[in-house]
């Protein structure tokens, strides 16, 4: 069990928006397999832009969408209703509308919240069509989305809009393609938002092919925009400094997600300061069954480490966040057991090193060159590489 704004949820584990919540069969089979919340599809008052959904996926690396279709408000309060009859799952609803129209923003809210809802999550990211309009060269792209996650006054006024017009709890998913996501999250802050949602992908392009004039791998759609790697882990460091960087400046709850493939990994969310997890392309990759897999590892987890709730573990790294001028290197060099090498080699030639070598029929570390660095340990396919504080 866990609270989160005024929400006692069974577990930290929230299904992210995207194209698993967008049905109540969806819906019923996340619940099934122990989510203990939704983000309901994206919502738009009047969807801009109509598609179908096209996705470049690599299932180790991720997936890039090309096109993702969405929902209008009156399908989502439909939907939303049904959950709120059918399950017993908390429903967020992911939302957004132009940014100079706060009037269309309360209405979306005070509908979904008639409609049941449990919390309004306002979207600050998605889409991201106009911000790339913008970066691509288009002065006067419509406000939605990413254009308006990089404005912090606009995120106040909306944020204040809402607080004053509906009673649930207001959440704000932030864009990560700002300079200072801390700074937007502050302004969230000062307008009452309740949370807010650290779980974006970053600007990515698929591969194309090399072989084929460059076209892009998928041939079922003319061209591609700047879209979010989603899945990646890459993207999960990236969430992890994210939910660090706006838990310690702002103090808010953050539901942390971001290339989130395993219990461990939800773990670390919550130890950078996340109070729920957040994920969606794990579950496109791997099915809904994948939610049962990272609840149950984390529950086990508290157990076998004597933690006695989730509470416990919130925020356990942050300390270990520093200024850079603070950050204070212990001297090690690498050691290799020479019973445990197979002498594979992986550790030699590395670009940057100059303290590993053959002596003889043996791999060793000279004495006076190791600085320390540890690539050499993590290459190491037998775990025969260790480091130790230099003596």
């Amino acid at each position: 069990m866990i609270n989160f704004c005024g929400l006692k949820l069974k577990n930290p584990f929230v299904v992210a928006a995207g194209p698993v919540t967008n049905t109540i069969e969806k819906l019923r089979r996340a619940e099934e397999f122990g989510a203990a919340a939704v983000s309901t599809k994206l919502t738009f008052l009047k969807k801009p832009i109509h598609g179908v959904a096209r996705y470049y996926t690599e299932p180790r690396l991720g997936l890039v969408p090309m096109f993702d279709p969405r929902m209008e408000v009156a399908e989502t309060a439909k939907l939303v209703s049904e959950a709120k009859k059918q399950t017993a799952l908390a429903v967020f609803c992911n939302m957004t509308h132009g940014g100079d129209d706060v009037e269309g923003w309360v209405e979306m809210g005070r509908v979904l919240e008639g409609a049941g809802a449990d919390a309004l999550e306002l979207n600050f990211n998605c889409p991201n069509i106009t911000l790339t309009e913008k970066v691509l060269g288009n002065a006067n792209p419509e406000t939605f989305g990413a254009l308006i996650g990089q404005d912090p006054d606009a995120c106040r006024r909306i944020i204040s809009g809402i607080k004053q017009s509906t009673a649930i709890p207001v959440l704000a998913k932030l864009s990560s393609r700002v300079t200072d996501i801390g700074r937007i999250a502050a302004a969230c802050k000062e307008a009452g938002v309740d949370a807010v949602i650290c779980a974006c992908g970053a600007p990515s392009l698929p591969p194309t092919d090399i072989y084929n004039r460059g076209r892009i791998h998928n041939p079922h759609h003319s061209g591609v925009s700047l879209a979010s790697l989603l899945g990646s882990r890459a993207n999960l460091f990236h969430a992890f400094a994210n939910v660090a960087t706006v838990t310690k400046r702002t103090g808010l709850p953050v539901i942390g997600g971001g290339g989130i493939r395993t219990w461990e990994d939800a773990i670390q969310i919550m130890m950078w300061g996340g109070r729920l997890v957040t994920a969606c392309s794990v579950l496109m990759l791997k099915g809904f069954k994948a939610i049962q897999k990272i609840v149950k590892g984390m529950e086990e987890f508290l157990k076998t480490q004597g933690y006695g709730s989730y509470e416990e573990i919130i925020g356990l790294s942050l300390p270990y966040l520093q200024m850079g001028s603070e950050i204070k290197a212990v001297p090690v060099v690498a050691e290799i057991d020479p019973k445990a090498c197979k002498r594979c080699e992986k550790c030699l030639g590395l670009a940057h090193c100059e303290g590993i070598h053959w002596q003889g029929e043996s791999i060793v570390v000279r004495t006076g060159h190791c600085f320390g660095c540890g690539v050499c340990r993590a290459l190491c396919p037998q775990g025969a590489i260790r480091m130790t504080e230099a003596r």
